[in-house]
């Protein structure tokens, strides 16, 4: 029952195969006419550590499956794995009234899956990685920090306006 979503789905976007969660075609998160293929927990403690394990292979600049902190549609931010000129990389964005902007990005270049984790002490947090290699003949398995000390104040009620606080969770979106 901990687990919501953002606005109500016409179709499911959602199902469990062998214990693993797959998430279907959805809206990107920020169109407010889609739902997005998303399901999250309310963030209930300043300091927290979330993480998750994803398999994808991202076939379009742009698409992408990873982690999302959300606090709206106009104050959010993705972890995950996505393609930036035709090469996949695991990247951080933030969007903060609207406005996306890269962080950070490091190259993928294993084919196994990617470990995710994010790191949140009150108002910063920190983004790992592990099983992507680091595109410099590091081998996948070594964990990695691709940010830190990322100052998370715009999904904050006071920065970010609204009153139902920080959701974390699994999402996907593919143009």
């Amino acid at each position: 029952m901990q687990w919501v979503g953002v606005r109500t789905p016409k179709a499911p976007f959602y199902r469990l195969e062998g214990g693993d969660l797959v998430l279907d075609r959805g809206g990107r998160i920020g169109d407010l006419s889609r739902v997005p293929s998303f399901v999250g927990r309310r963030q209930q403690h300043h300091v927290v550590t979330m993480s998750t394990t994803v398999r994808f292979a991202p076939d379009t600049d742009g698409d992408r499956a990873g982690l999302v902190a959300m606090q709206s549609d106009a104050n959010f931010l993705f972890f995950g794995i996505t393609r930036v000129a035709g090469k996949p990389v695991v990247a951080l964005y933030t969007t903060d009234k609207g406005t996306e902007r890269l962080v950070a990005s490091a190259p993928v270049t294993g084919s196994g899956p990617v470990t995710l984790t994010i790191r949140a002490d009150g108002g910063t947090m920190a983004f790992d990685y592990d099983g992507a290699g680091d595109g410099a003949g590091d081998s996948a398995g070594s964990k990695r920090t691709l940010a830190r000390d990322v100052d998370a104040r715009f999904l904050s009620t006071k920065t970010a306006g609204g009153f139902v606080g920080t959701l974390v969770g699994p999402y996907a979106w593919m143009k």
